[in-house]
Formats: C-alpha cells, structure tokens, sequence
C-alpha cells in the first residue's frame, strides 16, 4: 500500500469519463472487446482497461477507434461530461480545504486496481473470497499493493505521530499491526464480493509505537467519475477501548476474588422484580455462570423449608419497610447439597423515599460453620468429658503421695502429677463457666473477696511465665505500691476474679518488652473499683477493633484469643465494664471497673 499524488485524481477522471464514453459507444455497436481491440489495433484486455479508467489511451489510439466506430474523436467526450468534470474541478480547491481541517482521520483511496484484481481472481473462477483469502494471505499483500493513498489529511498525521505525509507512508508497514490485517481481509471480501460500505474495528500502532484503537468506515459513490475512488474515515476510540479493557479486567479480578472467598453480591429490583446474580452467586446455589434466570420463586426453591419463612418475612420488610436485614440460611442445591450462607442487604430508597432496590452480598459460610461446631464440639469435651478421668487422677496422686514407703524422687513425681493434673482441670472449670456465662446459664452466688490478695494469688500463678519473659510484675494501691495490709472489696466470685486477672495479666506479660514491668493498678474512685492492667507493649491494629472478641488474636504462635474474650465475660457477669486502650506512648491499659463494698479500705 503506497501513495501518489492528489493531482493523479483529475487524470483518473479524464481516464473514466473517456472509459464510459468507450462502453457506451461500443454497446451501440454490438461488438465485443475482442473484436474491437482487433479493428483498432490493440488487444481485448486493453479494450477492457480503458472502460474501467485503468489504461490511458493515445491520440493514435483514440483516431483508431473512432474511425471504427465513425465518429468524431471528439465524441468520446461530450459537452455535459465536460461541464461536470470543470465543474468538479473547481470544487476540488473546496474540497481539499474541508479534508485537511475535518477533525477525523480521513484517507482518499483509489481502489480501481484493486477492483481490476478482483476482476482477474474471478476470471479464474474464485467466488468464496473470504476462503481464498484465508487459503492464500499472499492475495492480501496484492491487494495492499493496488489500494493507492492518494492523500490523508492533518488529523491522521496527529492520531498516528507523524510529522509529515512522507513520513506516514515510509512508516506504514509500522502502523499496520497484525490484528489489523484480520480487518483489512475482511474488508477485501466484502468488496471483491460486490460490497459498497464497510464499518469495522481495526488496531493500527502510532509511529511511536502507542496502540491506536479506531472504527473504519466507508462507502463507494456511484458516481462515474469517482469509480474506485473512496475517503476512507477513521474515528480514534483508544481512551474508550483502554476504558473498557480496564473494566474487563477489574470485572475478572473481582470474580476471581469472590470465587475464592466465596463470596457473591446480588441486586433485586422490587418493583420491577428484575434480579442480577454476580458469578459466585450462581455458583453458591449450584448454577454455572449465567446458567439460570435469577427470580424471586428460584432463590426461595433452594432455601431450606425450615429457613424460609423467616428469609421471606425479612425480605417482605425490606420491601415494605425499607428495613435491611442480615440472617444465614441452608442453601438447597439440586443435587441435594445443602450449604450455609450469610446474606446482608441494604435497601436502596427512590426520590420519593420508598423501597425501590435490595442491594447484598452472599458468602458461603459452610465451611466456617464446621469449624466453629468443631470448636464447640472440643469445648463440650473439655467442660464434660476430661472432667472424671482428671478429677481421678488428682485423688489417686494425692492419695499415694504421702505413702511413707515412697522415696523422695518418687514423691517429687507424684506431687506434680497431682499439680498438673489440679491446674488442668482448672482450666476445664473455666472453660465450663465461660460456656455457662455465654448460654446465660450462669449462676452467681457473690461474695466479699479482696481485690488485692486476688492480685497476689495472680502473681503466684504466673512466677514461672513473668521469670521465663523476663518481665517484673507490680501491684500499686492507690499511688504507691501495695501494703500487707492493703484491702480493696468487692462482691464477686473468686475463682471468676482470679480467672479474669489471670487472664489479663498473662496477656500483659506476653505483650510486654522484655526487661520492662506489668503494673496492676487498684484504687477505689466513688464506690467503684477500677482495675487498670498496664505494659509497655502495643495491641497491633489487626485486632484492636476486635480486642474482645472471641478467637481474636495476633502476634501469639499459641494465642486461643480466649485470654480478653473471658474476661470481658467474666467482667459483665459481675456487672462490670472494660475497656481497653493503647499507643505507642503510653502502651497498653486495659481497665475494669467494678462496684466496691462499703468496708473497703
């Protein structure tokens, strides 16, 4: 594909209107090609050329066949023929001025050697040009060589980079990118195959090397004088498809991130009761992508029949009410799978302010709940089934321990066993009233209990952990350290006190930089005792939103996240608060604030 000259365009109509003038003139005669060519001197093919416009006659050529014909050789140009073309030619000036300022890439082609080539293709019998084509790619590269850029104009020099027009057309085998050849020989066929209008995408690449992303459009005039002529338009999409491209790719990333947590969102137009399904979503209820039509009646026919009248109830609200709602419920799938699902929706308001749209996410929680019944299923044995055996084992160490045949080492062994054994079977007992606290089947029986001889029994516990950390360990009355005599009141549980400043304390200690100290502040501030567990460390942001939440944990190799959730248990049950705060400044405090006795001192 290379260009000529613009001013090649008044020679090409010269030639067509003296090929138009030839067929009419030989269509009066009756003869053929052959038979002409052999009167005037020339042969048929040249007969056939000049009648396209594609061969420049001579003067000699056109005495011959004027004479043939009887005719004056001006007769091959007649008066309102002429008139058209100056008139065409005048308008060229105006013309070329509108070309060169259109904002759109425009190229103007000549394809009448191109349509030549068609011509010869068919005369050997090809009629399937897309498969020809596809057979033989070296048909395109002919075809490129007989399309002629005759001009282009200052905004196709802007899309593609080019200073200049020489500078184009030296580079267009550059600008030619291999997914625009797939186009190009599209557009062949429809033209080889009598087309007169093609409209496409196509991909050309700028000479700096960017990708350009363009439709192409044009259609054939039928216009004598234009024959072959054609300005092709090439309007510039690039921001659009890089846009797109985007989004497709965001779209993918977003369905792979649900896929793999499980996780779907959904629309539901109420009124119109137009439902949308993300992929996970259709794969959550057992449906390929795009498999089903979501509807109301689908979603309600595989949920569980023990689920759905509280699903339909809730959804009937949201409609009605505008209210949101958040449940989980058994998904039903048709091979009878049954999977657990944890549904959240919003209710989007119109102007008007009624219900006009649920917006949700859906995530398949089937496998979380397996593991939390997995969690209750071990704390069910640790609050019931090790109870006996340990309990037993305690009775017989302390029974045998004080046998005066033992020797020492064997003594040494027994007393161990029989502590061990007593500090696990604490641990059960907690475990059972922290179960007990959360089912709200706990029964506290109150009773005085000092505050700070519970922070004693707290030190005693944890002397092998504080020595192992390397961390100190300090009790503060008031503002200095605490007396023997020291008391501080409050109604409670011992044990569940114990329990809780154990907890708090051994968390501290882990949390705290080695060679720094855990203070336990106890004061009591207008009938109320607070209780400030404090250490230098910092609670890293992962969990400070969930410090108390069960199974909350960071930073711990053998962390539970039982420690905090405890006592905040154990704090409520007592009727108390905590709270905790923390920085890099000031550290960690956790504080628990609970209703003194009357005689405390």
């Amino acid at each position: 594909m290379h260009e000529t000259s613009a001013s090649r365009q008044q020679v090409l109509n010269l030639k067509l209107l003296f090929g138009k003038q030839l067929l009419r003139l030989r269509n009066a005669s009756g003869l053929s090609r052959a038979a002409l060519g052999e009167r005037a001197g020339v042969t048929g093919v040249y007969i056939s050329k000049m009648e396209r416009g594609l061969a420049s006659p001579s003067f000699e050529v056109i005495v011959r066949l004027a004479e043939v014909f009887g005719v004056e050789p001006a007769q091959f140009f007649l008066r309102e023929d002429l008139s058209r073309l100056c008139s065409l030619s005048r308008s060229e000036n105006r013309y070329q001025g509108l070309f060169e300022s259109t904002p759109i890439s425009l190229w103007e082609e000549d394809l009448s050697e191109l349509f030549a080539y068609f011509e010869e293709l068919k005369d050997q019998g090809v009629r399937d040009f897309r498969a020809h084509f596809a057979a033989h790619p070296e048909g395109l590269d002919e075809c490129a060589r007989r399309v002629k850029i005759l001009n282009v104009n200052q905004a196709t020099l802007d899309l593609l980079k080019a200073p200049d027009k020489e500078a184009l057309f030296a580079g267009l085998p550059q600008v030619l990118t291999e997914e625009s050849h797939a186009v190009f020989g599209e557009e062949m066929a429809v033209l080889a195959e009598g087309g007169r209008e093609f409209h496409g995408e196509i991909t050309h690449r700028a000479l700096d090397g960017s990708p350009r992303y363009l439709t192409i459009h044009f259609q054939l005039l039928d216009d004598p004088l234009s024959s072959g002529r054609v300005v092709v338009s090439l309007i510039d999409v690039t921001e659009q498809k890089l846009t797109e491209n985007a989004l497709r790719l965001s779209q993918a990333r977003l369905d792979r991130a649900q896929e793999i947590a499980l996780f779907g969102c959904f629309e539901h137009g109420l009124e119109s009761g137009e439902i949308y399904w993300s992929d996970q979503t259709y794969r959550l209820f057992g449906y390929a992508p795009g498999a089903a039509e979501p509807t109301l009646d689908l979603v309600l026919g595989h949920i569980h029949p023990d689920d759905r009248p509280e699903l339909q109830a809730r959804h009937r609200n949201a409609r009605i009410n505008g209210e949101p709602f958040e449940m989980v419920f058994r998904i039903v799938r048709a091979s009878g799978e049954i999977r657990q699902a944890h549904c959240r929706a919003n209710v989007e308001r119109g102007p008007d302010g009624s219900p006009q749209r649920l917006i949700g996410a859906v995530q398949d929680v089937t496998e979380q709940k397996r593991m939390e019944q997995m969690r209750r299923d071990v704390e069910r044995i640790l609050r019931h089934d090790l109870q006996t055996p340990l309990a037993a084992a305690a009775t017989a160490a302390r029974a045998f321990k004080d046998d005066e045949n033992l020797l020492p080492p064997q003594r040494f062994v027994l007393q161990e066993i029989e502590r061990t054994t007593n500090r696990v079977l604490t641990m059960v007992r907690r475990h059972q009233d922290m179960f007990r606290m959360e089912t709200g089947k706990y029964v506290l029986r109150p009773r005085t209990v000092d505050i700070v001889e519970v922070g004693r029994a707290v030190n005693r516990e944890l002397a092998e952990i504080l020595q192992r950390c390397g961390v100190g360990f300090a009790i503060i009355a008031g503002d200095r350290p605490a007396w023997t005599s020291d008391r501080l009141l409050v109604d409670g549980d011992p044990f569940l006190l114990q329990t809780m400043l154990s907890n708090l304390v051994k968390n501290a200690v882990e949390a705290s930089p080695q060679g720094r100290s855990v203070t336990l502040h106890l004061e009591d501030v207008d009938g109320i005792v607070r209780i400030r567990v404090h250490n230098h460390g910092t609670v890293p942001p992962a969990v400070r939103g969930n410090f108390f939440e069960k199974y909350a944990t960071a930073g711990k190799s053998q962390g539970t996240g039982l420690g905090t959730y405890s006592a905040r248990l154990i704090t409520r049950t007592l009727g108390g608060e905590i709270e905790m705060r923390t920085s890099e400044a000031d550290g960690t405090t956790v504080t628990v604030r609970l209703p003194a006795r009357a005689e405390s001192t």
